[in-house]
């Protein structure tokens, strides 16, 4: 148990105890989270010290799972909600009931019992929240670590309370907006990518199929994110997860070749007809 640790942190100290709580407690966490990068190791610094952040990427790049990862090293409570576009300020902060003792009153929300009880908060596709739900969490991101809710009174946040917020980057999401500055500053930004490493890691073979998958990845990304409008597919026809299936399926010599591994998994489930064929031209552009 390290609860507690985070708000007596000494910085000088990171490498040892970073590396102590790491090995203690990372071996205990079934999912498969990929270390792209140090991440892991950075947002620990800055938990450590004291700051929120802010996860963004693709999807299925381990946003998600490398929070929880987090809450499993640091031995704290996760708390996990979803920032959808039609979250009300009830939801976030908490609405009249009536009580146990008949009579009615304010009752606090779940998310501001996590803030109160030393949670780690995370706020999933954030970039879906209305920007008047986002100033619910100015003062509790910021150095002030309150907040006055009508009906309840002061809520101080728990010196242990971080908040992590992920987004999915890019065009193809319905309902998605700019992130409010305000809100956004008080997040430090992390930046999540697709690398060889995580097939590796997750699926075992080798570093040089590894890395003939990644061109197929390299292929699907350029159509989502940089191809003219003719050319350009959704979003989720991509997904780090799917070519770890794909490597899953090579690594389990259920095909014959790492191109059959990507059709299988990747092309053949496309049901629109236009966007398969897109997709097929791109990968005989590059590989026949």
């Amino acid at each position: 148990m390290i609860n507690n640790k985070l708000e007596n942190f000494d910085v000088g100290t990171f490498n040892p105890f970073a590396q102590e709580i790491i090995e203690k407690n990372i071996t205990d966490f079934n999912a498969a989270f990929i270390n792209n990068n140090g991440i892991l190791e950075k947002s620990l610094v800055y938990l450590l010290c004291g700051n929120n952040l802010g996860y963004k990427g693709p999807k299925g790049t381990g946003k998600n799972v490398c929070a929880e990862q987090l809450a499993n090293i640091l031995d704290i409570k996760p708390f996990n909600m979803t920032m959808a576009a039609d979250v009300t300020k009830d939801e976030l902060i908490g609405t009249y009931a009536i009580k146990a003792d008949g009579t009615t009153g304010m009752e606090m929300s779940e998310m501001l019992k996590a803030v109160i009880g030393g949670n780690l908060l995370i706020l999933d596709e954030v970039n879906a929240l209305q920007p008047g739900a986002a100033m619910w969490f100015h003062s509790l991101t910021d150095g002030r670590r309150y907040l006055e809710v009508p009906g309840i009174g002061l809520i101080h946040v728990h010196p242990q309370t971080r908040f992590i917020f992920t987004m999915n980057e890019g065009d193809g999401y319905a309902g998605t907006r700019e992130i409010n500055e305000a809100f956004e500053d008080r997040f430090q930004s992390i930046v999540f990518t697709s690398n060889p490493e995580s097939l590796v890691n997750t699926t075992g073979i080798s570093v040089d199929d590894a890395k003939s998958f990644f061109k197929y990845y390299q292929v699907f990304y350029s159509a989502v994110y940089n191809a003219d409008d003719m050319a350009r597919i959704d979003e989720k026809y991509i997904s780090q997860r799917a070519f770890i299936r794909a490597g899953q399926l090579w690594a389990a010599g259920m095909v014959d070749t790492i191109h059959d591994a990507v059709v299988q998994t990747l092309v053949e489930p496309i049901t629109d007809v236009e966007t398969k064929e897109v997709v097929e031209n791109l990968i005989r552009l590059h590989y026949h």
